[in-house]
């Protein structure tokens, strides 16, 4: 998939569930833009990072 943000770059997606909920990393190879999305909606690293460490209670 071409990249969004620069159009020139091929991204690559990487998914897997964080405490029930279906994370995905878009990121591009050219302009290293990377994108969180949390659930089909989109979201900050933090929110991903304190998703997961939820997970460790």
């Amino acid at each position: 998939m071409l990249c969004e943000n620069c159009r020139l770059g091929t991204t690559v997606e990487i998914s897997l569930t964080v405490g029930g909920h279906l994370v995905s990393l878009v990121s591009c190879s050219h302009c290293d833009k990377r994108i969180w999305q949390a659930d089909g909606k989109g979201v900050e690293v933090n929110h991903v990072l304190t998703m997961a460490n939820g997970m460790r209670k």
